[in-house]
């Protein structure tokens, strides 16, 4: 193995900020299939990282896919976790955070370069189980369909649980596809067949999400994210948004601020319609004051 990815694995991880490791001894492979600098700018991989983290007796361990100036120098299974330094086909499940229909091609080149099969009717019991999420799954997860055991389909943070709930606890794959086929939200294409479920949301109290560290590295560099609000009020019919995920939701300022680390030198408020949030300029004026940057996507 070339030393040249180790030691960047090692070199991203030892300038994160914030971040809470867990040694639970059922570990998910977490997977972004894109380079280190956009998985840490995408606030859904970021919280699902954290929500997995939050499980008792779970870890998360990420994995993205390298950058173009160490790629040839992978190991012979693949690309490596970063807190585990570990290749993917060692963990029981590896789970994808997907945001762009042309990430579905890191999906296939990171699971073959694990000898992991692809395609979910060539895989075995023995091989581990392959989860699918992110924004996609609001627009068209059957692209998804051919790759995924099972693609949780739109907001995951009441679905997520359960779901960890039946990978830790099934004796097999084939009964984890019966069980999640059973949750709402949940599309198991060996079950569902090209039908997927309507995407699951959530109400206000699961708000916000939040990153779970900072990092010099990320395409947001040193920026920490927080969920200003979730939909969007308006009625644009060219935006996904307002065909799949309404209503808009929010919480109040002092709940949003909460969730920001004081210490954090940026911040970034995040959502469809962020402008649309009532409390956006009482939140921007705290950050302010503290003397951090900010910044509103």
């Amino acid at each position: 193995m070339g030393w040249a990815y180790l030691e960047r694995l090692r070199w991203y991880a030892s300038r994160e900020v914030g971040l809470t490791k867990s040694s639970g001894a059922f570990r998910v492979a977490l997977c972004y299939p894109n380079r280190y600098s956009v998985a840490s700018a995408s606030l859904g991989f970021q919280s699902v990282y954290r929500l997995i983290q939050e499980q008792p007796g779970m870890s998360a361990s990420r994995a993205m896919w390298p950058d173009p100036d160490v790629e040839t120098h992978l190991p012979p299974n693949g690309v490596l976790t970063i807190e585990d330094e570990a290749p993917l086909a060692d963990y029981p499940v590896i789970a994808f955070s997907i945001s762009y229909e042309m990430d579905i091609v890191g999906i296939t080149r990171m699971l073959e370069m694990a000898q992991v099969p692809s395609f979910q009717e060539e895989r075995s019991e023995e091989d581990p189980f392959i989860l699918i999420g992110g924004p996609v799954t609001f627009s068209n997860p059957l692209p998804l369909a051919p790759y995924a055991d099972a693609i949780m389909m739109g907001e995951g943070e009441e679905t997520f649980p359960r779901v960890l709930e039946a990978l830790e606890s099934s004796a097999s794959n084939d009964e984890c596809r019966a069980r999640l086929a059973k949750i709402p939200g949940m599309y198991v294409p060996s079950h569902h067949g090209l039908i997927a479920p309507d995407p699951h949301t959530v109400d206000a109290q699961h708000l916000p999400a939040y990153s779970a560290y900072w990092s010099p590295d990320s395409e947001f560099s040193n920026m920490f994210l927080v969920e200003a609000s979730r939909g969007c009020p308006r009625f644009c019919k060219f935006c996904i948004v307002r065909a799949t995920n309404t209503p808009m939701r929010y919480q109040g300022v002092d709940t949003v601020l909460a969730r920001i680390p004081q210490d954090a030198p940026r911040v970034g408020f995040v959502g469809a319609g962020v402008s649309e949030y009532p409390e956006i300029k009482d939140a921007l004026r705290v950050c302010v004051d503290r003397g951090q940057e900010v910044g509103l996507s």
